[in-house]
Formats: C-alpha cells, structure tokens, sequence
C-alpha cells in the first residue's frame, strides 16, 4: 500500500501463530530502494519481500539501505538476506 508517493507499506508473514504479518516499510530513492525493517527471514518472508519489491519495479539488488528499528527477530532476521543480495546495502 502506498502512503505518500515513494512511501510503501508491505507485510511479510511472521513466523509464529501469535501476528500473522509485520510491516516493514519500502521508501523510494533516486538510487533504489531503501527499507525500514524487513521481517523475519524465513523462506516465507524473504519470499513475500521479493514479490512485494517486484510489484514496485525493484529486486532486491536494489536496496540500497536498510534501517532496522529495533532488535527483534522480527525486524533484524531479513537483515543477512538483504546484504547477501545488496552486499553494498547501508546497515543502520
């Protein structure tokens, strides 16, 4: 869903029953993408994170930050996937 042009809300499943998604947040750049956290990194939500970058026109080589808010699984566990895939990809 978009909030403001170039702001996206997207969800990626959780891994337990209690929340069935989280919601990280893909904001646009004049040099790719950049997301603020990213959800567990499970085969499942790195999945829905593809799907849900492909639909803005992006690929996860293209993240070019990602800003993690906190230090739950649920916020910091896409974070090994992201840099395997954007190896230059801002970590903050």
């Amino acid at each position: 869903m978009e909030i403001v042009d170039g702001l996206h809300q997207l969800k990626t499943p959780m891994a337990g029953p209690a929340l069935p998604y989280m919601m990280p947040y893909a904001f646009e750049e004049a040099d790719g993408v950049g997301l603020f956290d990213a959800g567990f990194g499970t085969p499942a939500a790195t999945r829905a994170m593809q799907e849900q970058l492909a639909a803005l026109g992006y690929e996860p080589k293209h993240i070019r930050r990602l800003i993690i808010s906190h230090a739950h699984p649920d916020h910091l566990g896409m974070a090994r996937w992201v840099k395997d895939h954007a190896p230059d990809a801002q970590l903050v």
